[in-house]
This record gives C-alpha cells, structure tokens and sequence, in this order.
C-alpha cells in the first residue's frame, strides 16, 4: 500500500503573532490533525519555522525529504515576512 507523505509548516507556538490566550486551542487542533492523519495511514510531520529562524530550513528538508503535499498554516501565510 503507497503511503501518503504530508508535511506541515506552522508557527511556532510561542511566536509573538499567536496570540497566547489561543495558543493551547491551536496546538490541540495541530495534534488532532496530526493523530487523525496518521490514523489514515499517511506520513505526517508538524515542522516549525518563524519569520526570525527563516525558511531555508524549510527548503532543505523539502529537498532532502521529498513529500506528497504540503500544507502550510494559516500563521505562516498571514505573516507578510513568510510570503
């Protein structure tokens, strides 16, 4: 059986634009995605990166890990530093 290979990039959960009274709601949604993914039989990674670490980190693991898809969180593409 072919399994699917998602990688997610979010912000970190303590970087200043979460707002920290949201904070424990997003990181229970993230780990909810993350069981019921798995659950489906696909490979799914959570990855952090902020606007201060840069995306580069990113890139690299995309080439060195080749994946199906991708989803980028809603923190990552509301940050004009990450777009």
């Amino acid at each position: 059986m072919f399994k699917v290979s998602i990688l997610h990039i979010g912000l970190p959960m303590d970087h200043s634009s979460i707002q920290a009274n949201i904070r424990p709601k997003v990181e229970k949604h993230f780990q909810q995605t993350a069981t019921r993914m798995r659950e489906l039989g696909a490979d799914y990674k959570l990855i952090y990166y902020s606007p201060e670490t840069g995306l580069e980190g990113f890139a690299n693991q995309l080439k060195s890990e080749p994946c199906d898809g991708v989803v980028i969180g809603g923190g990552v593409t509301s940050n004009p530093e990450m777009t």
